[in-house]
């Protein structure tokens, strides 16, 4: 073999070598540069597997270089009023501070937990009963007099309109001279209306709105 061809072999050998050892640093050891060989060079290195659900970032609360770590807290965006449980396979655990309700463009109805609508017009003990709130409950006609027409006005009015549905609730109501219907609804209240006096009846109702 001349000296020109144990030359050759050598650069060959010396390359091979070279190119097998850009392999390993990439597949084995885990590279942090951008490797120089094979068939990732000037590419995103690669790394060895790693433990699952961890991610490559910056450390958390701190600048510095990338590392794969796992998620935290810290990692998530800010929400007023939320509270997640840390470490593994972390939880809602509370919400609390979100005394504003969704406004309509955010998709909801401009309204938190409302309290029982107040009742006029509606005889003399015209009442909502408990639990009732904008959204649904139940209105009893006062018993005394002779009260044809009840007015519900929300606890809090909803945001723009409001449209409401009646049923009735007990027998009185649901008297076949009754003819019981809303007259007249608004974002602020609605109002029952029977063709005869209907002192006693008592109509569910279900309203909606933005």
């Amino acid at each position: 073999m001349t000296s020109k061809s144990k030359l050759t072999l050598g650069a060959a050998a010396l390359l091979f070598g070279t190119i097998a050892f850009g392999y390993f640093a990439q597949g084995v050891m885990g590279q942090t540069t951008s490797p120089t060989y094979g068939p990732n060079a000037g590419t995103v290195p690669i790394y060895p597997q790693m433990t699952q659900n961890w991610f490559f970032a910056s450390p958390s609360g701190v600048d510095g270089s990338p590392v794969f770590r796992a998620i935290t807290n810290a990692d998530l965006a800010s929400v007023s009023g939320l509270a997640f449980a840390t470490g593994a396979n972390s939880t809602l655990t509370s919400l609390t501070g979100l005394t504003t309700p969704l406004s309509v463009a955010q998709g909801g109805k401009g309204l938190g937990t409302t309290a029982a609508p107040s009742i006029t017009s509606c005889g003399t003990t015209g009442t909502a009963a408990t639990g009732s709130t904008s959204f649904h409950g139940t209105v009893t006609f006062g018993a005394s007099g002779t009260p044809s027409a009840c007015t519900a006005s929300f606890a809090t009015a909803f945001a723009n309109y409001a449209s409401c549905a009646i049923s009735p609730a007990n027998a009185t109501a649901a008297g076949a001279t009754i003819l019981p219907y809303i007259s007249a609804q608004s974002k602020t209240a609605f109002t029952i209306t029977t063709a005869v006096a209907a002192g006693g009846a008592a109509f569910n109702y279900v309203c909606d709105g933005q």
